[in-house]
C-alpha cells in the first residue's frame, strides 16, 4: 500500500486524485469538528485517563512512551490498564503485556475500539482497592471521543518536516496542526537526538503558536542492545561490526536503521522496510534470511513490533516447521524511552499532577 502511495504522489495525475480525496477528508474532519463541539459528550469513569496519541499516520513512538510510563507507573504501585483499540491484531497489546512480563510487573491491557467500554468494564469489575490505585493510559487516543481524559499528550516526530502537512490521503496528516495542538495538554517531540536543531526549532515554535503555552519536551528513543528471537537464534552470533540486514514494519524505518547503525557499530547490507503493522509468515521470514545470506550478512536484526509477531509463528518450537532451518540468527533491537534536558522530571511532575487530581465524578 506505501508503495502505491508513493507511485501516486510522484505523478501529476497521481497528486490530483490524492488532493480531491484530501479535500474530501478535510470536509468531514470539519463536519466532525462541528459535531463533537456542538452536541457530543464524552463519558467518565472515575479513574484518571492519560492519552498518548499523535496527529499523523504513522511511527512517532507512541507504544514506546506507553510502555515506559505503564512499567514506572506500576513500579510506583499504581494499577495500570492500557486500552487500545488492537489495531491489526493488536501488535502494541502483545508488545506492552511482554515487555511487563520481562519486569515481573502486572499490567492489564483492554483491547477494545470503544475506549469508554473497555474503561468503564474494567472499572465495575475492580475492586475498591484496585480502583484507588487505577490509572489508565489511552493509546493512540488524540482522535478519540467517547472516553473523557484527564491530561492529553501529542507526540510529534521532529524528524518530519514541520512545512508538510498535507492532510491524509495526499499527506500523513490526520487533523491539522492547529487543531490538534490546541487540544494537547503536553507535546513530546520525538527522535529528537536524530533531528538537526533547525527542524526542533521549528518545531517548538509551531507549538507555542498553536499549542496556547503548554509544555513541549524533547526525548529520543534510544537502543538498549540485541535480544536474540525465540527459535530463531540458536547460537549467538557476534555482530559488533560485522554486516547485519534489517527488517521492519513500522513507521519511521530511517529511524530504526539510524539507531541500528550507531549502536551496532556495524556495516547494513540491506533492510527490508514492509508495511507499518505489516503481517508476518514462515515464508515471509524464511525469503528475509535468504535474501540475507545472499547479501553475506552476519545476522538478521529487526524491531520489538515485527519481533512479537515473528516469534508468535513458533517457527523454532515446531519440528514440522517447513522452511527451518533459517540460515541465519534474528535479533531484536530492544528499544528504551529517554527524556532529553530536564524533560523527565517535568513529565512525571505533570503526570503526578494528573493523578493526584484526576478521581473525576461521573456525570
Amino acid at each position: 500500500m506505501r508503495q502505491i502511495w508513493l507511485k501516486l504522489r510522484a505523478s501529476d495525475w497521481g497528486r490530483i486524485l490524492l488532493k480531491v480525496l484530501s479535500y474530501g477528508y478535510a470536509g468531514a474532519l470539519a463536519m466532525k469538528r462541528f459535531w463533537r463541539r456542538a452536541f457530543f459528550v464524552e463519558r467518565a469513569v472515575a479513574a484518571p485517563v492519560v492519552s498518548i496519541g499523535n496527529l499523523t499516520a504513522g511511527g512517532s513512538g507512541k507504544t514506546t512512551l506507553v510502555s515506559y510510563m505503564a512499567r514506572r507507573l506500576s513500579v510506583d504501585g499504581r494499577h495500570v490498564c492500557v486500552l487500545t483499540r488492537g489495531y491489526h491484531g493488536g501488535d502494541e497489546a502483545r508488545l506492552i503485556k511482554q515487555e511487563a512480563a520481562v519486569g515481573g510487573l502486572e499490567i492489564q491491557v483492554v483491547v477494545n475500539a470503544n475506549r469508554y467500554q473497555g474503561a468503564a468494564a474494567v472499572y465495575r469489575q475492580a475492586p475498591q482497592s484496585m480502583r484507588q490505585r487505577l490509572v489508565f493510559l489511552m493509546d493512540d487516543g488524540h482522535q478519540h471521543d467517547t472516553l473523557r481524559k484527564n491530561f492529553k499528550i501529542v507526540l510529534i516526530d521532529a524528524m518530519d518536516s514541520s512545512r508538510e502537512q498535507e492532510l491524509l490521503p495526499l499527506g500523513l496528516w490526520r487533523e491539522p496542526l492547529s487543531w490538534g495542538l490546541s487540544r494537547a495538554d503536553a507535546i513530546i517531540l520525538t527522535h529528537a537526538d536524530l533531528a538537526d536543531e533547525q527542524r526542533i526549532r521549528e518545531w517548538r515554535s509551531l507549538c507555542v503558536r498553536w499549542a496556547l503555552g503548554k509544555p513541549v519536551l524533547l526525548a529520543a528513543q534510544r537502543p538498549l542492545g540485541l535480544k536474540p528471537l525465540e527459535g530463531l537464534a540458536r547460537n549467538q552470533a557476534v555482530i559488533d561490526g560485522g554486516s547485519i540486514f534489517l527488517v521492519s514494519g513500522i513507521g519511521n524505518p530511517e529511524a530504526f536503521e539510524i539507531m541500528a547503525r550507531r549502536r551496532l557499530n556495524s556495516q547494513i547490507v540491506g533492510h527490508w522496510r514492509l508495511e507499518d503493522h505489516a503481517s508476518h509468515t514462515i515464508t515471509s521470514v524464511r525469503r528475509a534470511s535468504l535474501e540475507a545470506a545472499r547479501l553475506k550478512a552476519g545476522a538478521i536484526v529487526t524491531t520489538a513490533k515485527d519481533a512479537v509477531k515473528i516469534t508468535a509463528l513458533g517457527i523454532g518450537a515446531s519440528s514440522n516447521a517447513p522452511f527451518w532451518p533459517v540460515p541465519i540468527p534474528w535479533f531484536l533491537l530492544d528499544i528504551g524511552w529517554m527524556f532529553l534536558d530536564s524533560g523527565e522530571e517535568n513529565f512525571w511532575r505533570l503526570i503526578d499532577g494528573v493523578i493526584v487530581r484526576g478521581k473525576i465524578t461521573v456525570s
